[in-house]
């Protein structure tokens, strides 16, 4: 059953994420036109450092409190 959820959890984060977004870029590239590229760079740079931050967020909260707590920040 758990991992049916995940899955389900997964789904509807991946579901939101896909119409904000396209919204984002579309909002930075109207803020500065004439920088396109610098834009969309900074907005990819700023939302793949997540993804480097995130193990060693989860792990020092899972080491400070436990990995549920960890898993629970996430959400």
């Amino acid at each position: 059953l758990q991992p049916v959820l995940i899955l389900i959890g997964f789904f509807m984060v991946g579901l939101a994420f896909s119409g904000v977004v396209p919204v984002a870029f579309s909002l930075a590239g109207d803020h500065v036109p004439d920088r396109l590229g610098e834009a969309s760079s900074i907005m990819t740079l700023i939302g793949n450092s997540g993804f480097l931050m995130a193990p060693g967020l989860i792990g020092l909260l899972a080491e400070s409190f436990s990995l549920r707590y960890a898993f629970g920040v996430i959400i």
